[in-house]
């Protein structure tokens, strides 16, 4: 049909002398029409209010879909601006810096959030300071951890004097990943724990997602990655459930951490390239970088070292362009393993150095033992003994100030294991370049001993203290294992034992906290290994196994001497 003209029938030739009754039928027909297409257009430009754009973005955001809320922010902010109002153009501007720092970099973006939290909108608005605050911390989680902490801090305050109890459990459980991440990790879980369970409480998907990728990280970090896979998989079905959600990179990185911890490098690939396609049609950079170690540390595996550089060497770039040290440190300490593998001593320091020195920003504590643990095995096969023995030691101390904060007996001896390149190393140096027996005795004693001892004397509920919903759910878990034979079901149960277990790990710490043993006891040594003699018997003989790769160890320890296997 061509295009409207009202005057167009009733001049014509043919219908001149019936103009009464067909070009009132036509006539209304088209008004009809015109009256659709105003009442369309008129639904067009409602939807094109800035009002209405910031709904619709702010909806996609809380569902985690930053992606598709962006441009609809973007229109927002330029539509409040033409308009003169500047306090809403910045509400629309910090939820589109949501997810341009994501392409660009961090101090830049920082720099920039910074100039406007200075502004007198944003001072005077408790609403639109949360929002620009929650903008800074998520930058900062990347960059400083003491600076995200007083973001959040902050955040926290707020949201309790708005009344805002989003934004009130997403501020307490980024409190805890922080603590995490400065190694209390009782703090830490029964964060964790807690926000997640309100996020699932209060339909905040985003946060939901978020929560439970991290703690599925925490769980591969310490030695726990098939409890971890379940995680991440309750993560990305919580955004599937969801239309508005789009693609959740993170949880996929996550999931991908904890199939190549298992060994499952074949699955994790095919997840790497899904998961690249996407962060790079996004440009989303710090998601690249880290797929991209990922995929670097799996053709290392495989000794596909040219992929392997290629793949590491462009994580490098990435996370640099981004400003995420993190990432750098991360892609770094790829290389070492690589240059180690191939022989290349002089290019494995360089990166060892470059690791160590990009995790000190972000004041990361977890990380840098296992950092400061390939340094340590760099030095030692370049013939620094010395060095290498104090970077083994400093990595120690770290460690054993982590352990303090451990919710569990079993967590402790989780990220023990976890962190069992810096002990094993340390005890190789002990063994084969020092020919010290007594360091080496120390070295294993330190690692093993506090978890031990600590499963031996506390976590245990007293007589009069009535037990928790989680050794309830414990029992009942082990009852019911107790009385099925399918296979098939009892693995379902395990998995639900390790979760009652993982809830029950905060009650275990606080119980472990209440007790003066336990707090005079954090300052006491290992055993040393003259004394562990003198308390053996005749004919007493204790064997202490160290698992490694590409050798193990045994020492074997009489009252009258020791040997080592």
């Amino acid at each position: 049909m061509g295009p409207f003209r009202p005057g167009r029938i009733a001049l014509s030739r043919r219908n001149r002398g019936a103009l009464v009754h067909p070009p009132i039928r036509v006539t209304l027909r088209y008004v009809i029409a015109f009256a659709g297409l105003v009442w369309f257009v008129g639904a067009l430009r409602a939807q094109d209010q800035p009002e209405d754009l910031l709904r619709q973005a702010n909806r996609l955001a809380d569902a985690g879909n930053l992606a598709a809320a962006r441009p609809l922010y973007a229109r927002a902010e330029r539509a409040f601006t033409q308009s003169g109002d500047r306090k809403q153009a910045l509400y629309a501007k910090f939820g589109r810096l949501r997810r341009d720092v994501e392409s660009g970099s961090y101090d830049a973006c920082l720099r920039e959030i910074n100039a406007d939290l200075a502004t007198p909108e944003v001072s005077a608005d408790p609403a639109l300071r949360l929002r620009g605050l929650s903008v800074r911390a998520s930058i900062n989680m990347n960059l400083s951890t003491s600076e995200a902490k007083r973001d959040w801090q902050q955040i926290g305050a707020i949201a309790d004097q708005l009344g805002e109890v989003r934004w009130a459990n997403r501020a307490a459980g980024q409190l805890g990943i922080l603590a995490g991440l400065e190694g209390d990790y009782s703090t830490a879980l029964t964060a964790l724990l807690g926000a997640i369970k309100k996020a699932a409480e209060q339909k905040d998907i985003a946060a939901e997602i978020y929560f439970k990728t991290f703690l599925g990280n925490g769980l591969t970090a310490n030695n726990r990655a098939d409890q971890a896979i379940s995680v991440f998989d309750s993560a990305i079905d919580a955004g599937r459930r969801s239309p508005d959600t789009g693609f959740q990179v993170l949880p996929v990185i996550g999931k991908v951490r904890a199939l190549r911890a298992l060994k499952r490098d074949e699955e994790a690939q095919k997840m790497i390239a899904e998961a690249l396609t996407f962060a790079r049609a996004q440009q989303i950079l710090g998601a690249q970088a880290e797929l991209l170690v990922q995929s670097g540390l799996s053709w290392v595996n495989v000794r596909d070292y040219a992929a392997a550089e290629a793949a590491l060497t462009e994580a490098v770039q990435v996370a640099s362009k981004a400003s995420l040290p993190r990432m750098v440190a991360q892609a770094q300490s790829g290389l070492v393993d690589l240059y180690q593998a191939k022989g290349d001593l002089a290019s494995a320091a360089k990166a060892s150095d470059a690791a160590v020195d990009a995790v000190y920003r972000p004041e990361e504590i977890y990380s840098l033992p296992q950092h400061l643990a390939k340094k340590a095995e760099v030095r030692a096969v370049s013939g620094q003994v010395g060095e290498s023995g104090r970077l083994y030691a400093e990595a120690a101390s770290l460690i054993e100030g982590m352990l303090v904060n451990m919710p569990s007996s079993m967590a402790k001896s989780s990220m023990i294991a976890a962190m069992s390149r810096v002990y094993a190393g340390h005890f190789r140096l002990a063994i084969e370049q020092s020919k010290s027996y007594p360091d080496a005795f120390r070295i294993v004693e330190r690692a093993r001993g506090r978890g031990l001892a600590d499963s031996l004397r506390y976590g245990k509920r007293r007589a009069e203290e009535p037990p928790v919903p989680a050794e309830l759910r414990i029992a009942a878990i082990q009852r019911e294992m107790r009385q099925t034979r399918s296979p098939s079901k009892i693995k379902q149960l395990l998995l639900q034992l390790e979760d009652a277990e993982t809830e029950l790990s905060g009650v275990e710490s606080r119980r472990n906290r209440q007790s003066i043993r336990e707090m005079a006891l954090l300052g006491k040594s290992a055993v040393e290994l003259t004394a562990f003699q003198s308390g053996l018997r005749p004919g007493e003989l204790v064997l202490e196994f160290v698992l490694d790769e590409p050798s193990s160890y045994c020492l074997a320890v009489r009252n009258t001497g020791v040997a080592v296997h």
